[in-house]
């Protein structure tokens, strides 16, 4: 994205893209961690409860976990 002239950088859409996709690789390291196979199936009813997600497991998408707010509470799903 930064490979665009300075005359598309300057708009809003712009800079609200930019700040969405910087905020969700952001959010990357979280989701991998997230995938080690630690995290037992009570450690996960413990995160979608946090995010008030009530879906089983097996349904779980990456959207609803961005959707609820993974990425605002990282450090208490790094607990």
């Amino acid at each position: 994205m930064r490979s665009l002239p300075n005359r598309i950088r300057q708009y809003d859409a712009y800079t609200s893209v930019y700040d969405t996709i910087k905020k969700y690789m952001s959010g990357h390291g979280t989701l991998s961690d997230m995938k080690t196979d630690a995290l037992k199936e009570r450690h996960w009813k413990t995160i979608l409860q946090k995010l008030n997600i009530h879906v089983p497991y097996a349904e779980l998408t990456i959207g609803m976990l961005w959707d609820n707010g993974l990425l605002d509470r990282k450090k208490d799903m790094a607990e």
